[in-house]
């Protein structure tokens, strides 16, 4: 039996217009790349002598299905190959200048850090604030964030998947007084959106917000009209979403970090966690983060390694604490900005987000000083291209070849 992402509907149009922005950053085909058409404009002759042979009675070429599947991919190449060029013409032009919303984005930010400025605690606890909440980093130390990178939990410093995730976990606990008849459902379908995106667009949409953002938005649509959900469908068409509006997110390390271990984690995770039937509840949260993150380090590894030449070898505790605290603090620290107006200086949630910060920085920077706490290893791209293909491979027969996984 196929495993489902063999199969998935966006799976292959993903790859196809992968394949056309990577064709036009190697190549720069130009006008040549009106040639990936010839297929097409031979099939639709194929097409067309066929219709005049049923006319006349004779017996032509009729194109089958798999023609004109071809034809679609030659299509759907061509415009890939199409929108990258003129991305990259929009990017030359604009240069290094910041979009509108960009502007905004940045103005919110200043404007709404401008509590946790005044708050009473040491500058790392603010800038650790400033970042979880908000994605901006320009305030954090050099000698923080190389503490939270020797940790394994740098993700942790910048606005993802995780952190849109909890947004969303709390938006629905919030709203979750709501009825499950259609006017409910569709009212707290409609907040919980409104809270994902708006933090996605505060905090800057990066390529990791942004493929959170859309990832929730089509499994709560799913759940909305009573669909069945994949995740690998709301993985692969978000990844096409975004490719399709900026091809250039391809090359972004945060979209191929966060693609690549949301992915392991949907691979990995559901064996990983089977290795260990754990019924206590007190324990079972720690185990199932513990194997998320194993399942995201084995997906991410080499690519860590290519881009920043190293790997954390204490990812497992770091995560499981940090993590854990994280979960915790942006809640806490949203609730404190909607409420912090109405509420005296130095309130019981002030001081618990502040002790959970400093807490945060000071337990990192320990974890940090571990004797052997990351590594320092080098792949160039060609030896990164060769592990990924070797994982697959084993991945493959270890996993797939007769005894696929249950699908999340």
């Amino acid at each position: 039996m196929m495993h489902k992402t063999s199969i998935s509907p966006f799976l292959r149009p993903l790859l196809i217009w992968i394949a056309g922005i990577l064709i036009h950053h190697h190549f720069r085909p130009g006008i040549y790349a009106f040639a990936i058409l010839a297929p097409v404009l031979a099939i639709l002759t194929g097409s067309a002598l066929a219709s005049r042979s049923d006319a006349q009675g004779g017996d032509e070429y009729r194109p089958s299905g798999p023609a004109w599947s071809i034809a679609f991919g030659c299509i759907l190449l061509f415009l890939a190959v199409a929108t990258t060029s003129i991305h990259e013409a929009k990017r030359s032009a604009e240069g290094d200048a910041h979009s509108r919303s960009s502007r905004w984005a940045e103005q919110m930010r200043s404007k709404l850090s401008e509590p946790i400025s005044r708050l009473s605690t040491t500058d790392d606890a603010k800038a650790l604030l400033t970042a979880i909440t908000l994605g901006s980093r320009e305030s954090m130390s050099k000698n923080m964030k190389r503490n939270f990178s020797a940790a394994g939990a740098a993700h942790i410093l910048s606005v993802s998947g995780f952190h849109v995730g909890l947004i969303c976990g709390f938006a629905s606990l919030l709203l979750s007084f709501f009825s499950n008849r259609t006017f409910g459902r569709v009212a707290r379908f409609l907040l919980t959106m409104t809270a994902v995106w708006a933090f996605a667009i505060i905090t800057g949409l990066t390529s990791p917000t942004l493929r959170a953002a859309i990832t929730i938005t089509l499994y709560l649509c799913a759940q909305l009209f009573s669909r069945p959900s994949c995740g690998y469908d709301c993985l692969f068409a978000a990844a096409f979403l975004s490719l399709l509006c900026n091809p250039f997110d391809l090359f972004d390390v945060g979209f191929q970090l966060s693609y690549l271990a949301l992915l392991s984690i949907l691979i990995l995770h559901p064996r990983i966690v089977a290795l260990i039937e754990v019924y206590n509840l007190l324990l079972r949260v720690p185990w199932e983060s513990i194997s998320i993150a194993i399942a995201a380090q084995i997906g991410v590894s080499f690519l860590c390694i290519y881009h920043f030449e190293q790997i954390s070898t204490i990812f497992l505790i770091a995560n499981l604490y940090i993590g854990m605290a994280a979960s915790i603090l942006l809640p806490l620290a949203l609730t404190w900005f909607v409420v912090n107006a109405y509420l005296p200086a130095n309130n019981i949630l002030e001081r618990s987000i502040t002790i959970l910060a400093e807490n945060m920085v000071s337990t990192t920077e320990s974890l940090a000083r571990t004797p052997y706490a990351s590594l320092s290893l080098h792949l160039n791209q060609r030896a990164t291209i060769f592990c990924y293909a070797l994982l697959s491979l084993s991945l493959y027969f270890l996993l797939y070849k007769n005894k696929p996984i249950p699908l999340p």
